[in-house]
C-alpha cells in the first residue's frame, strides 16, 4: 500500500519515522483536542435565568421517534463497527423494528447497557490548506454504530423541540435552517 500523506511531526518539531510514530503523535493530539481541562466560575451558573423543567422528554423512544430517525439517515452512511447499513436498518420488517425499539428502550432505561454504543470509529480528514504533516490541519470524523446513531437523532430531535421551545432567537448554531453564515451576514 502506497502511502499517501507525509509523516506527522510533533509539536516540537521531530517527524515520526513510521506507523507507530505517527499513531503516538496523533495520539497526544486529539488527546490534548478532546480532553481539555477548562476552569470556569461555578458562581456563573446562579446567575442563569431557571427554565422550567420539560418532563415530555424523559419518555422512552417510540417506534414514531425511531422511524423518524431511521428515515432521517443518509442510506449511504457509514456502517460502523457493527456492519449494520442505513440501508439494511430502512428495510426492517415489523417484527425486528420491534425488536430493535425493545433494544433502544432497555439502553434507554438502563436496564442494557450495549457498551459498543459508547465506542466510536475517529477518522481524520485532511483540510487540504496547511502542512499535510501537521495534525491541526485535519479534522476528526467520528463514526458510531448505526443504531446508536439512531439514538442521538432521537436526542437531538427532542432538544431541537426544547430549544425552539425555550431558547433564545439570536441562538443561530445546532439549528436546522441557521448557522454561522446567518450570523456574518447579521455583522455585515
Amino acid at each position: 500500500v502506497k502511502r499517501t500523506t507525509k509523516r506527522f511531526v510533533e509539536r516540537n518539531g521531530a517527524q515520526a519515522m513510521n506507523d507507530t510514530d505517527d499513531i503516538k503523535i496523533l495520539s497526544k493530539h486529539f488527546t490534548r483536542v478532546y480532553n481539555r481541562d477548562l476552569s470556569y466560575d461555578p458562581q456563573v451558573l446562579t446567575k442563569l435565568r431557571k427554565r422550567k423543567v420539560i418532563q415530555d422528554f424523559a419518555h422512552p423512544p417510540t417506534r414514531d421517534d425511531l422511524r423518524a430517525a431511521i428515515e432521517k439517515m443518509n442510506t449511504l452512511a457509514a456502517t460502523g463497527e457493527s456492519g449494520l447499513s442505513p440501508t439494511a436498518m430502512k428495510n426492517l420488517s415489523e417484527e425486528h423494528e420491534d425488536e430493535l425499539l425493545a433494544i433502544i428502550q432497555r439502553y434507554w432505561d438502563g436496564t442494557d447497557t450495549n457498551p459498543e454504543w459508547n465506542t466510536s470509529i475517529l477518522r481524520w480528514i485532511y483540510k487540504g490548506k496547511g502542512k499535510s504533516s501537521d495534525p491541526n490541519n485535519y479534522r476528526g470524523i467520528c463514526l458510531q454504530d448505526v443504531v446508536a446513531r439512531y439514538l442521538s437523532s432521537i436526542l437531538s430531535t427532542r432538544l431541537l423541540k426544547m430549544l425552539e421551545r425555550e431558547g433564545i432567537e439570536t441562538q443561530l448554531g445546532s439549528q436546522p435552517g441557521r448557522g454561522c453564515r446567518d450570523a456574518l451576514y447579521i455583522l455585515r
